[in-house]
């Protein structure tokens, strides 16, 4: 089970993580990005120059020669329900090198956007949805409601499982009033999109291979 769920623990909870270019970056270290698509599947993970995948430890990590960071991001499109959104179904990074695959898994779910694991979630994993939420102003956020139509009463398409978000609040377990805000409360309870703009800045450095 543990390939199902969505660890944080490698990931950095500030805006430190790595750019495309600039000191630290994917062309300092000669590191590319492959964004693979199948079907309701998106694939990301760092590659060398070939696209050989690097979270499977068949590559040599950075710090080693020809060696590139590892990490990889894996989402799968909800059929119904959930606004269409696509589910974060596992991810695993070096130390900072994580935001920059979640940007582009989110870049790359387009309008459909990009939603935390429904069944289980690190307290890490929290930590970084609730910093999308209240501290990235280039991330739009849509709200989502429970399977009881809490929010919207005659609206189907929004209702969406609340396990996860029950871990982190004990309000979920209320009544009325209580419900409704922990749904707008809960970063866990909303769909994330942003423009293409780390995608156009990989495509730009010619770092982006795309499947």
């Amino acid at each position: 089970m543990k390939l199902l769920i969505e660890n944080w623990r490698k990931y950095l909870l500030d805006e430190g993580g790595r750019t495309v270019t600039g000191p630290g970056g994917l062309v300092e270290y000669d590191t590319y990005i492959v964004l693979y698509r199948s079907g309701p599947h998106i694939r990301v993970f760092y590659s060398n120059a070939k696209g050989h995948n690097n979270s499977g430890g068949d590559l040599p990590s950075i710090g080693y020669p020809g060696g590139v960071p590892k990490g990889e991001v894996r989402a799968t499109k909800v059929v119904s329900q959930c606004l269409g959104a696509y589910q974060v179904k596992w991810s695993e990074a070096e130390d900072q090198w994580g935001p920059l695959l979640y940007d582009v898994v989110m870049e790359a779910a387009g309008d459909f956007g990009l939603m935390a694991d429904r069944s289980s979630l690190s307290a890490e994993a929290f930590n970084v949805w609730r910093f999308y939420m209240r501290s990235r102003d280039d991330v739009q956020k849509k709200q989502l409601d429970d399977k009881a139509n809490t929010l919207t009463k005659d609206t189907e398409e929004d209702n969406c499982g609340t396990t996860t978000a029950r871990e982190f609040d004990d309000a979920f377990d209320g009544y009325g009033d209580m419900v409704q805000q922990a749904l707008i409360d809960s970063p866990v309870m909303k769909v994330y999109t942003k423009g293409p703009t780390t995608i156009q800045k990989l495509e730009a450095a010619e770092r982006l291979i795309k499947r």
